[in-house]
Order: structure tokens, then C-alpha cells, then sequence
């Protein structure tokens, strides 16, 4: 279970500096393209006549690349903030309060670079303000654990389009969450064996059928929780869980 984890762990660091690249790479171009235009400006103003439109264009072109260089950084500093959040949770077990959308939306930001060539849409309906005091690294571990469960089994390592949503609502003094998708579902046989360690109908594509094992034990041992699965083929899926707003140990 410890080798999932850090497996998963991987993952995340690997898709994280994929998506890091992109802004990144941008972000050095536009530096260059500041470095050349700064020469050149430097070089107009030697002459003894300035040409007014070449510094214009110059400056506009600095002015351009400044904006571009800023928002691309920006970009970065998202990316590395949602990513240190989720990864120390990932290999924490300290309880405090948390956010859960926000936590269920670094999620999804750290799985961006799995899921962005696909026809998946991924939906959350979670109130703003609905605040956890509980375990911020196992629900995110869960949710991690399910949308990849998704898109590799669910809709066939992404080649089919589908929807996914996660509902979350409170009862009383505990959280439920309803996670589902609209992909090939799972059959009544397979539902039976689902949260047992190491089942897998992927094996021969790497599957390690530790995914939603370590959901069930996460839920129902670290968060104090329930978890089961419903689902027809064909019709996609249903994983109800529901646990203590407020974890005491």
C-alpha cells in the first residue's frame, strides 16, 4: 500500500513538471525577446536622430512580452502552490481544517496533464465555504485515486468522452460525497471484489488494483467513514461516501 502511495506520489511530481514546462518555457521566450528589445532601444538612443516609430514599436513589443512574461509566471506560481499543497498533504496524516473544494480543485489541477487531451469534463458541486476539520491528504489520495480509476478503466485510459461529477453536501454533522461517472460502469461480479487488494481488470496494462483498496481503508479506517459502489454496465458509476465533518482520534 506504502509503494502505491509513493507510486501515486510519482505521478503527480511527473504530470506537475509537465504542466510547469509550458509557462516556464514561455517565460524564458518572452524574457529573451525583453533582453533583445532593451539592446535595441539602447542602440537607438547612440544615434543622433531617434526614430520615433522604431522606439514605439519597440516599447510596445517590451510592453507585450512584460504582460505575457507576468501571466505565464503567474501561472507557474499557481501550479507550484496547488502542487506543494497536494503533495505534503499526500504524505501527511495531520488533521486540520480545510476547504474541500479548493482541496478537490488542486486535485484536479495536479491531474490537468492527464486528462487535458481527453473529451472528459469534470464537474464539482460543493459549497464554497463548506470547511473539514479532518485529514486533507486522504481526501485528496481518495479523489486522486478515483478520477484516475475513471479515466483509465472507466473510459478506457481516456479514448472515450464522458462526464464526471463530484456532489458533496452535508447531513447532519457528516460529509457526503458522490463521486460518478458516465463510463462503462462495472459489472455485478467485479463490484463484489472492487475494494479488495489487489484486484484489477487492468493488470496486463500496469493496474496494481491498489486504487480503491486504499480508498476503502482510507475512508473507513483514517476518516472513520463508509464507502460502497453502485453500478450498472454500460451506465457508468456511483461511489457514496460519507464521513465526520469534524475527525477526532
Amino acid at each position: 500500500v506504502q509503494s502505491e502511495k509513493m507510486a501515486s506520489l510519482g505521478r503527480l511530481v511527473a504530470g506537475f513538471a509537465h504542466e510547469l514546462n509550458t509557462p516556464i518555457g514561455v517565460a524564458v521566450g518572452t524574457t529573451s525577446t525583453l533582453q533583445k528589445q532593451s539592446k535595441f532601444i539602447n542602440q537607438l538612443l547612440e544615434q543622433e536622430e531617434v526614430d520615433e516609430d522604431e522606439l514605439v514599436s519597440a516599447l510596445e513589443t517590451i510592453d507585450e512580452a512584460a504582460e505575457l512574461t507576468l501571466s505565464n509566471l503567474r501561472r507557474a506560481a499557481g501550479l507550484i502552490n496547488s502542487f506543494k499543497r497536494t503533495a505534503i498533504d499526500q504524505t501527511s496524516e495531520e488533521i486540520r481544517p480545510f476547504e474541500v473544494k479548493n482541496t478537490i480543485e488542486d486535485v484536479i489541477n495536479t491531474l490537468h496533464n492527464q486528462f487535458k487531451h481527453t473529451r472528459i469534463e469534470i464537474q464539482i458541486d460543493c459549497a464554497e465555504d463548506l470547511i473539514l476539520y479532518s485529514m486533507p491528504g486522504a481526501v485528496e489520495q481518495i479523489i486522486t485515486n478515483l478520477l484516475m480509476n475513471s479515466l483509465i478503466h472507466g473510459f478506457e485510459e481516456g479514448k472515450n468522452s464522458g462526464f464526471i461529477r463530484i456532489a458533496v453536501h452535508l447531513e447532519g454533522n457528516r460529509l457526503h460525497i458522490d463521486y460518478s461517472d458516465t463510463g462503462k460502469g462495472i459489472t455485478a461480479e467485479a463490484i463484489e471484489k472492487i475494494f479488495e487488494p489487489f484486484f484489477t481488470t487492468h493488470r496486463a496494462h500496469g493496474g496494481s488494483g491498489l486504487g480503491l483498496y486504499i480508498c476503502y481503508n482510507l475512508i473507513t479506517n483514517e476518516l472513520k467513514g463508509s464507502l460502497n459502489c453502485e453500478s450498472t454496465p454500460g451506465e457508468g458509476v456511483l461511489f457514496k461516501m460519507a464521513f465526520p465533518v469534524e475527525l477526532s482520534l
